[in-house]
């Protein structure tokens, strides 16, 4: 098993130790998250509808579905014979630790809107980095609103920006270059 898969199934498992929903969204964001806080993940994201998209991610959901390791009902995943991979303590402390992170990002709320909004908040972030241009509120609000339109109001983009901007500084969750 590769390193992107056994860290994705190692999050499956998370998913579901906490009861929280297997569906498409929190997959993708989640480990989109994961691996812009620096896990070796192998999957490619792109901007989409809902945020961030791998879909590497999506044929590899699908492969596991073939393999019967999970089953699909519409939009949702359940686990039929997934173990978590066998990775040493340290490694398994770093996901941990990224997972935390991961919580804190979302500020514990796995639902839809609250993935959608931090994740393309953070794409944006990147995209912005990517191309030399100012990292600040003021063009991280326009660029989300350019791509969302009136999805989410500006308090609620800033109110990502500065929980992903505090992550970065205090906790070191994700490194983001400031300008």
């Amino acid at each position: 098993m590769d390193q992107s898969k056994s860290i994705l199934t190692y999050f499956l498992n998370y998913l579901h130790e906490k009861n929280i929903p297997l569906d498409k969204i929190t997959i993708q964001k989640g480990i989109f998250f994961l691996k812009e806080m620096g896990l070796p993940i192998k999957f490619r994201f792109e901007p989409y509808i809902y945020g961030p998209f791998s879909i590497d991610l999506a044929m590899e959901l699908d492969e596991m579905v073939f393999w019967d390791e999970l089953s699909q009902t519409g939009s949702r995943y359940s686990i039929k014979k997934v173990e978590s991979p066998d990775f040493s303590k340290p490694i398994k402390e770093k996901i941990s630790n990224k997972l935390n992170c991961l919580e804190k990002i979302l500020d514990k709320k796995f639902d839809f809107n609250n993935l959608e909004l931090a994740s393309t908040v953070l794409f944006v972030i990147r995209a912005l980095e990517a191309s030399n241009e100012k990292v600040d509120r003021v063009s991280v609000v326009k660029e989300v609103q350019d791509w969302k339109g009136n999805k989410f109001i500006k308090d609620e983009i800033i109110s990502v920006y500065n929980r992903l901007i505090e992550l970065s500084r205090k906790e070191k969750c994700l490194t983001i270059r400031f300008t």
